[in-house]
């Protein structure tokens, strides 16, 4: 299985002084199995590949992100 991902960051909370922490906002991946490779469309679900495409906002979007890999 392939997994292609992007993560869009905010720092908006200051940390220290004038340093701020980088949080992730949100998180897409898109994923494929081989056997799915010839699907060109990857807005296309289905068998055997599933949901190909998932999105995950706001808080805590990594642990989502990850959570849904395991």
């Amino acid at each position: 299985m392939d997994v292609f991902f992007d993560m869009e960051y905010t720092q908006e909370f200051e940390k220290h002084g004038r340093s701020f922490e980088n949080i992730a906002r949100y998180t897409c991946s898109k994923q494929m199995f081989s056997k799915c490779e010839a699907v060109e469309d990857l807005n296309v679900d289905g068998k055997p590949c599933g949901k190909r495409t998932n999105v995950f906002w706001v808080q805590f979007a990594v642990g989502k992100f990850i959570d849904y890999f395991r």
